[in-house]
């Protein structure tokens, strides 16, 4: 007791006992004001009815129509703020089905690009593919139209059709007078082939036959073309077609040259 005594003779101290006071004093807390009768004062059915007097009956149905106010203005605040909400809401859903419909534009977008970029691709791949195609169809009837064909003066066995193979042919000589000196140098004698290289020498002289072979293919039966003696044209380069020169002796290089063969 003597040390609380004491305490409160120091203003500091004093204050710190009565905190609220001190704080309402420096009016740094607002200082609470007792509430009006009115605020407090609750009226029920009895009063509206004037059971309790006409000055309650007065303020019950004052209270009341202010009470039916507010509750109107609170009700239509409430309604105000439901629709506020159901607006925000509808704004977000329309938000939303704006997000998705462009999101599925987009994706829609963006699979019609990689659609169209996939056919243009297999496009450029048929085109590739049809190009090389004729490229190599080109480069094989080239090919063929170069390799020597069946001869038609033979048919193909490179015999002599002159001679058949012989070399030499018969030819009859006539003479004037019938001796015994004209049947030595006349009648059926035998001549060289001159188709297939031999001499046809008449009545005197050592017959020289040919050969028996075709002189258009020198007897292999077959031809060169016209087109085997023609330079070649500048073709587009691409992958080998097949079509190797694996044909034996049926190439210029395999074979004679084809000079020694007559064009067809």
């Amino acid at each position: 007791r003597k040390c609380m005594s004491m305490s409160k003779s120091n203003p500091s101290l004093a204050a710190a006992f009565s905190l609220r006071e001190y704080s309402q004093m420096k009016r740094r807390v607002p200082i609470e004001r007792a509430s009006s009768s009115q605020d407090i004062m609750v009226f029920e059915e009895i009063d509206r009815l004037g059971g309790n007097g006409a000055r309650r009956q007065k303020q019950a149905e004052e209270y009341l129509k202010k009470k039916a106010i507010e509750d109107r203005v609170m009700l239509q605040e409430q309604k105000a703020e439901e629709q506020k909400k159901r607006g925000r809401r509808r704004e977000l859903e329309a938000k939303r089905n704006r997000q998705k419909q462009e999101a599925e534009a987009k994706q829609c977008a963006e699979e019609e690009r990689l659609h169209r970029e996939k056919e243009y691709r297999e496009d450029q791949e048929r085109q590739a593919t049809e190009h090389e195609r004729l490229l190599k169809e080109q480069e094989r009837q080239m090919w063929v139209a170069r390799q020597p064909g069946t001869c038609g003066t033979c048919t193909g066995d490179g015999v002599c059709r002159n001679c058949e193979g012989k070399g030499e042919i018969y030819a009859v000589f006539l003479s004037k007078n019938v001796s015994k000196e004209a049947a030595r140098n006349f009648g059926r004698k035998a001549q060289g082939c001159e188709r297939c290289g031999g001499c046809a020498q008449n009545i005197v002289g050592k017959v020289k036959q040919g050969s028996g072979q075709c002189p258009d293919c020198n007897g292999r039966g077959k031809v060169w073309p016209a087109a085997a003696f023609e330079q070649k044209s500048a073709r587009p380069k691409f992958r080998s077609s097949g079509f190797s020169n694996n044909q034996g002796d049926a190439t210029p290089k395999a074979m004679a040259s084809p000079k020694l063969f007559p064009r067809s």
